[in-house]
């Protein structure tokens, strides 16, 4: 690993590339060691942030370098969701590279096992991309069989597993202390299988944000394939202008209706008051709790305790009186969403009014679109992953986490995996806009410099608030998320750009007396930035006197 003070020299120098030296780079170097002198039984993490480019990595250069470079037959990518996959990108990039193969090989572009295993059967080379139940499971017809042509026939190939922090605990002994959660039917089908694979292949990948405890070595995997970290994050200051930035986290008792209600009130006034400002609406993901079952409610009757709970319908209901009663949106407007397993549906500011939505990608397009009404969702075990919303710049969670905690530390990687959702760049557009004034490597300093959007204007858009339990968890993944993961508003350098002028630094201000910039056209430095609440921290950490 890099020592920190060459970090830093490289990028003040700006000789460092989120994508080319932190992913491209250390992942070209592993090929070209393995290429040389095989390892087998070893599964190869690849960490990295939203908006670093990992698909960007592996479509414009692992492909290449597999497929051509090592002559590979089979390249699989699977991601937990469907929602999650990039297959036109994938579909593109195996187009390119049909380009540069030998006359007489042809290269195929496969998003479910039957047809993969046909054009394999066929003599083709084969780019796979499609969900881990889809190939890995029972679940997939096709699935299983396309694994044992391959495992049998000692077909050459290489996997890539995205969000690897979800399903790849070896066995469902470790399940518990990687996940904090109990084992339900856990049968580790995606690991074993990709553990097999792993008997001839060298090319066995995991990615993901947040690496889990086998991954870090904390608890050690159980089976004969080991884990090995092949990358380091990139220093946050590369990130700075790639990412939305924190402006403020508030905490909350998530196990009280009242306070609950009084912070789902105070984020719908933020939402209110931002949009108001900018003139573009900001989505907020909300977090609710899974419906309690009949024998906890038995449980809690009998002890006399409340039976209120924090489930969708509960919350639901919670924001449609919260509306009627400050008016944050017109009855009739469809603000308010849902998302789960079952149902995918938007809703009136009233709660009168149902409209289905056909799946859960019409959710999020009708979400990314800033002329459309939908400011909230609700999501029940989900949100993880996959919600690439770019509005989306407010998170509340009413999940404690609290048994996330062991004599091991503290599990983290799902609130950061949320948090991580609100992190992608927002100028109030579409993203094909702002890829326009951007570029393709959604740099917001480019932004900055090629808009006539005010500065001050831009910082609410690309900043993102935070409503989130009064646990120990949540204590430490904000720790962390602000270690590794996302910078404070208040740590972004705006100084080389002209605050109060736009884009060609003509002034906005007139006014010689202003009482903000003095007439110097120039906003002064002011706290932006809602102070956490602290509430009850020393109970949290049993703190004394």
């Amino acid at each position: 690993m890099m020592k920190q003070k060459e970090q830093i020299h490289k990028v003040l120098s700006n000789k460092l590339c989120p994508l080319k030296d932190y992913l491209i780079k250390p992942f070209n170097n592993l090929i070209d060691k393995l290429s040389k002198k095989p390892v087998f039984n070893k599964g190869y993490l690849m960490v990295g942030m939203t908006g670093q480019g990992k698909t960007t990595s592996i479509t414009t250069n692992a492909l290449r370098k597999l497929l051509i470079g090592e002559d590979l037959q089979v390249v699989i990518y699977s991601a937990p969701e469907n929602a999650i996959l990039e297959n036109p990108v994938f579909e593109e990039a195996t187009m390119e590279l049909s380009k540069d193969l030998p006359k007489g090989v042809h290269v195929k572009f496969c998003d479910n096992p039957m047809e993969a295993l046909k054009a394999i059967k066929s003599g083709k080379k084969v780019v796979i991309s499609t969900t881990h139940a889809g190939i890995w499971t029972k679940q997939s017809k096709f699935g299983p069989i396309l694994f044992n042509h391959i495992y049998d026939n000692k077909i050459s190939n290489a996997v890539f597993i995205d969000e690897a922090h979800m399903w790849t605990i070896s066995d469902w002994i470790n399940y518990k202390p990687v996940s904090g959660n109990e084992p339900t039917n856990y049968e580790a089908t995606l690991f074993t299988k990709v553990q097999m694979l792993s008997e001839f292949s060298p090319f066995i990948f995991f990615i993901t944000a947040t690496p889990n405890r086998e991954h870090n070595g904390i608890v050690t995997p159980i089976g004969t394939m080991e884990y090995e970290i092949i990358n380091d994050f990139p220093p946050k200051k590369l990130m700075v202008w790639k990412n939305a930035w924190l402006n403020s986290h508030t905490h909350f008792d998530a196990n009280s209706e009242v306070s609950i209600k009084e912070t789902m009130k105070k984020m719908f006034s933020k939402m209110k008051e931002d949009e108001k400002k900018t003139g573009v609406k900001k989505v907020a993901i909300i977090q609710v709790k899974p419906v309690l079952s009949q024998k906890v409610i038995d449980g809690r009757i009998k002890k006399g305790m409340s039976t209120w709970h924090a489930d969708l319908q509960t919350i639901k209901q919670m924001a449609f009186d919260l509306n009627n009663a400050y008016e944050f949106w017109s009855p009739k407007e469809l603000v308010f969403s849902e998302m789960n397993e079952k149902n995918v549906s938007q809703y009136s500011s009233d709660g009168n009014y149902v409209q289905p939505f056909i799946n859960s990608q019409e959710l999020k397009e009708t979400s990314n679109d800033v002329n459309e009404e939908l400011r909230v969702i609700f999501v029940v075990e989900k949100g993880k992953a996959g919600m690439n919303i770019f509005p989306a710049k407010v998170l509340m969670s009413l999940k404690n986490y609290t048994a996330k905690s062991d004599d091991l530390g503290f599990i983290t990687e799902i609130p950061l995996q949320i948090m991580g959702r609100l992190v992608r760049l927002y100028a109030g557009m579409s993203k094909d806009e702002l890829v326009a004034i951007a570029g393709g490597d959604y740099n917001m300093k480019k932004f900055l410099s090629n808009t006539t959007i005010k500065l001050e204007v831009m910082k609410i858009l690309n900043s993102f608030d935070l409503y989130i339990p009064n646990t120990k968890v949540w204590y430490k993944a904000i720790e962390e998320f602000l270690e590794k993961y996302a910078t404070h508003i208040d740590d972004v350098n705006f100084d080389e750009f002209e605050l109060g002028t736009d884009g060609d630094n003509n002034p906005l201000c007139e006014q010689d007396d202003c009482i903000r910039c003095g007439g110097t056209g120039k906003e002064p430095k002011t706290d932006i930035v809602e102070d956490t609440n602290y509430d009850g921290l020393d109970n949290v950490f049993e703190l004394k006197g």
